[in-house]
C-alpha cells in the first residue's frame, strides 16, 4: 500500500510528535522513579533516628533507674527525666508500665517551679516545696525502688 505524497509530511510531523511525547513520558518516569527511590532513602534514614533516639531514650532510663538505686540522683529529679524519656514512641509498652511510678511522681510534681522560676522563689517558698518533695518521695520509695530494679534490667 502506497502512501500519497500529500499525507507523507503529516505523516512524519505525527511520528515526530509521537516520539517527542513517548521522550518526556520516558523522562517523566525515570524522574518519578528517582523521585520514589530518594523518598524511600529518606524515610528509612528517618526510620532508623527515631529508633536510634528511641534506643538512646530506653538507655538512658536504665542508667538514670541504676543512678537511682544507686542514690546518686534524688527520687523526684529521676521521676521527670524517666517521665521525660518513656513518652518516645519506640520505647516499649513494658517499659512504659514500668516506669508508671516515676511518671505518676512526676505527675504530683508537674505544679512545683524549677530552673529560673525555683530561683525567683523564697526561701520559705523553697522550703515548702521541699517538704513536699520529700514527703512524696516517701510516700513512693517502695514502688519506686522496684520500678528502677525493673528498668534497669529491662
Amino acid at each position: 500500500m502506497e502512501i500519497p505524497a500529500q499525507y507523507l509530511p503529516w505523516l512524519v510531523a505525527g511520528g515526530l510528535v509521537i516520539l517527542v511525547l513517548a521522550i518526556i513520558a520516558g523522562r517523566m518516569l525515570w524522574l518519578l522513579r528517582r523521585q520514589t527511590r530518594a523518598r524511600k532513602i529518606d524515610t528509612a534514614v528517618q526510620q532508623q533516628e527515631v529508633q536510634e533516639h528511641g534506643l538512646a531514650a530506653l538507655h538512658s532510663i536504665r542508667i538514670l533507674a541504676a543512678s537511682y538505686l544507686d542514690g546518686q540522683v534524688e527520687a523526684c529529679e529521676v521521676a521527670l527525666r524517666i517521665a521525660a524519656l518513656q513518652e518516645h514512641r519506640d520505647v516499649s509498652v513494658a517499659c512504659r508500665e514500668q516506669a508508671a511510678a516515676f511518671v505518676e511522681l512526676a505527675a504530683e510534681l508537674a505544679h512545683i517551679p524549677s530552673h529560673g522560676e525555683w530561683k525567683a522563689l523564697t526561701r520559705e517558698e523553697r522550703d515548702r516545696f521541699r517538704e513536699e518533695m520529700s514527703a512524696l518521695e516517701g510516700r513512693y520509695h517502695a514502688r519506686l525502688q522496684q520500678a528502677a530494679q525493673l528498668l534497669r534490667l529491662h
